[in-house]
């Protein structure tokens, strides 16, 4: 992600409090349980990530149009 999106940070945030949440409701140490927690994690977060990700890529080639054009 590129630093200017300031996407970064906010989907670490995101990122710790939502796994946080699932483990913290974790009842057993099951194998079969923990992995069905880390899908959880994958289906709620993947979307918002790949959304920052195009938004920080889209941000990132308009910055660099804009420095080009100054040079």
């Amino acid at each position: 992600m590129h630093p200017a999106a300031g996407l970064g940070a906010v989907n670490a945030m995101q990122d710790a409090i939502v796994l946080s949440n699932l483990i913290s409701n974790l009842s057993t140490k099951d194998e079969c349980d923990i992995i069905k927690i880390f899908k959880a994690y994958r289906e709620e977060r993947r979307p918002l990530a790949e959304s920052s990700y195009k938004t920080s890529h889209t941000l990132s080639k308009k910055i660099e149009k804009v420095t080009m054009g100054f040079i």
